[in-house]
């Protein structure tokens, strides 16, 4: 049912789980944790282990927003004493690298959501076998969640969903784009639908004179 599917995903994505307390950015920690394990800066500041320099490829693909990232991402790495090297390749040979488990790390984009179940089903354990991801409780509310139609009864599950997945993350969430639709004073009627686009509001639009 798609006007609940929407419901539920913008219930779940629009800060009505706050999880902010989670995902904090702790440089100082990540720099004891890897100096613990015997990761020590070089002279260039880059850390260093029995001779192996610690080096990360970044597979992303061709985008606005990947030319924002990389600079970020190669700065907040550098901050740690890791030399992130991105590689920038088109949108098919990076999910092709990703399946073969050639890379370090890869950032991609999801495409539009029509149910919740869209943004978590590669979460689950049988369908994890490329990121090897394996969480039995987050398998459980997967199952779950897509037992019930019922939209009250969907947003408490996926709630407690998100926050398992927030304690045993098996990605990191970067971004989250807002869509913005604008009409004229003279159209009634119009509801912007990223989904459906104008299509869905069509019966219902008027031109006022």
């Amino acid at each position: 049912n798609y006007p609940q599917a929407k419901s539920v995903i913008a219930d779940s994505a629009a800060g009505f789980v706050d999880l902010s307390d989670k995902l904090t950015f702790d440089p100082t920690k990540a720099n004891s944790l890897l100096d613990e394990a015997g990761w020590k800066a070089g002279a260039d500041g880059i850390r260093t282990k029995d001779g192996q320099r610690l080096e990360l490829t970044l597979l992303v693909s061709k985008k606005v927003l990947n030319d924002a990232l990389i600079p970020i991402a190669k700065e907040n790495w550098r901050q740690i004493g890791v030399l992130l090297k991105p590689q920038v390749v088109d949108f098919n040979a990076l999910m092709a690298q990703r399946k073969a488990g050639n890379y370090d790390l890869a950032s991609f984009s999801t495409s539009t959501l029509n149910d919740p179940h869209d943004g978590v089903w590669d979460f689950y354990s049988s369908e994890a076998k490329e990121s090897g991801y394996h969480n039995a409780e987050v398998d459980k509310l997967i199952n779950a969640g897509n037992a019930v139609l019922d939209i009250e009864q969907r947003k408490p599950i996926y709630h407690q969903l998100y926050k398992v997945l927030a304690d045993d993350p098996p990605v990191i969430l970067l971004g989250y784009r807002e869509i913005l639709s604008a009409s004229s004073a003279r159209v009634s009627g119009f509801k912007p639908d990223i989904y459906n686009g104008l299509t869905g509001s069509l019966p219902d639009v008027k031109i006022v004179k």
